[in-house]
């Protein structure tokens, strides 16, 4: 098999993998098709011409999709693993069906289109098979959503393990083009092993991460849960009199010292009816995403702004980028937490809701503020507060029109503020 077509069967090998593993997963859907363009381009210049410096164009692909997954990802080190991982598939694909039966049966030349073709079909069907296990196993394991929730950027990691890829890359070349087959399967047997330290090392590492970050907010719950125990014991017995002190206003026709009477027991029971809201954080399965909240809960406490959860996860992964994930929530709650703020009623209530379907933030806060026309909110430097430089809903809007599938909705009320994150899968 010459060079070329070799280079030719393996664009096509590189697009199974990319359409089925990384696609929305590690880079978002535009993309996906700007590699596939940059690769069906290469896949006919190595087709029909003899230039082997098309080779050339590998090693700018490898770059371009490993900044792509950069900014997906917004970390360093996961791009280098997932270029590790689908290197070694492609090289272990063709090592079972070229290079160990071309070398042990010297008959098979793969020289002809039928014979090129049928093992580009066979390769290719591997490929997918290998796909769909890969797949199945992350559902058990969880080994591709921990390489996309990195806790940290790693950049120096990162650009090592990047590096070493196109060394081995460019070492594995040569040794293909001067026939070396043992050497080569060293080679390959030391990538494969790489590939399968790195992704274990970091995907133990990530999981014990995002483990203990799980057990912190579990061990908030439930103090908070044994605090709100002990408060309604104790709220418990104070009930009765409360009711009796209440009915004694009412029989004595003393309506404003009921309304008086009332209002107090409410501002002094605000310690004893606190909502659960770290058993809310706990189910959180986005550890970044989590991390924003625990923190906006915290905010509020400072003051003692009222807040509400409703959290209902079931895990699947957001098919946008990490990055704008958390930057389109960030805006959302800076938003609402600034707004509220300014008004005499306090308030945020928070939907957060996670299916195979799609992906849906709700936050609600109080506004009396008139606004006319709710495009004017995503208009740049426009801003119904005083000092502000409007920027946040301008932002969020730019986040939104990059995906398809991604959609923010406002919805006003005389003296409610309502906007909704759509994601859909």
């Amino acid at each position: 098999m010459s060079p070329n077509n070799s280079m030719a069967i393996y664009t096509l090998n590189y697009l199974v993998i990319l359409w089925t593993i990384i696609d929305r997963t590690f880079i978002s859907r535009k993309s996906t098709y700007l590699v596939t363009l940059f690769l069906f381009v290469t896949f006919l210049v190595a087709f029909l011409t003899d230039d082997l410096y098309t080779v050339i164009n590998f090693y700018f692909l490898y770059l371009i999709e490993f900044l792509m997954m950069r900014y997906y990802l917004s970390n360093w080190l996961a791009p280098a693993m997932v270029l590790f991982l689908q290197y070694a598939l492609t090289s272990f694909i063709r090592l079972i069906t070229y290079y160990m039966p071309s070398f042990y049966v010297p008959t098979i030349t793969m020289t002809t289109p039928v014979e090129l073709t049928t093992m580009a079909v066979f390769q290719c069907l591997l490929l997918l098979i290998a796909a769909y296990l890969l797949k199945r196993a992350d559902k058990k394991y969880g080994v591709l959503s921990s390489l996309r929730e990195m806790p940290h950027t790693y950049l120096f990691p990162g650009l090592c393990i990047f590096t070493l890829f196109l060394i081995l890359v460019t070492l594995h070349t040569y040794l293909y083009l001067y026939d070396r087959f043992y050497i080569t399967l060293l080679l390959l047997m030391l990538l494969f092993s790489i590939t399968l330290l790195i992704i274990t090392y970091y995907t133990f590492k990530n999981k014990n991460y995002q483990q203990n970050s799980y057990l912190k907010a579990l061990r908030l719950s439930m103090n908070e849960e044994k605090q709100n125990y002990e408060l309604a014991r104790e709220y418990r017995h104070d009930f009765r009199g409360i009711l009796l002190g209440l009915k004694e206003y009412i029989n004595a026709e003393d309506f404003i010292g009921a309304k008086e009477f009332l209002d107090q027991t409410i501002q002094d029971s605000d310690n004893y009816l606190q909502e659960y809201r770290f058993v809310q954080l706990a189910s959180i399965k986005n550890a970044a995403i989590r991390g924003l909240l625990s923190d906006f809960v915290k905010r509020c406490d400072s003051r003692e702004v009222y807040l509400e959860l409703k959290i209902k996860d079931q895990g699947n992964p957001s098919p946008i980028s990490q990055i704008d994930l958390v930057r389109s929530v960030s805006i959302v709650l800076n938003n609402a937490f600034e707004a509220c703020l300014l008004e005499q009623d306090q308030y945020v209530y928070i939907t957060l809701e996670n299916t195979s379907a799609q992906w849906q933030l709700e936050v609600k806060n109080p506004s009396t503020t008139p606004i006319s026309n709710t495009a004017d909110l995503m208009m740049k430097n426009y801003s119904t507060k005083q000092n502000h430089n409007g920027l946040g809903l301008y932002n969020l809007k730019k986040i939104t029109n990059k995906y398809a599938n991604f959609f923010s909705m406002i919805h006003l009320e005389p003296d409610q503020f309502t906007i909704r994150l759509n994601i859909f899968k």
